[in-house]
């Protein structure tokens, strides 16, 4: 976690499966992200070739 000048930053990392190539989301994710953009943020979801992925919550504050 961390701030910047009027944004709060979130990072969330597991060490799992991932999430597959094609990006598909189900409605846990998509439901997320249109919560995230109408309060003002970003929310990206990263995932790692090796396994695991990260989230990358950004808010307005």
């Amino acid at each position: 976690m961390a701030t910047r000048p009027g944004s709060l930053v979130v990072a969330v990392t597991d060490d799992g499966v991932g999430i597959g190539a094609d990006g598909a989301s189900g409605i846990g994710l998509t439901s997320t992200s249109v919560a995230v953009r109408r309060l003002g943020g970003s929310l990206r979801v990263l995932p790692d070739p090796h396994g695991g992925t990260t989230w990358r919550l950004e808010l307005p504050c």
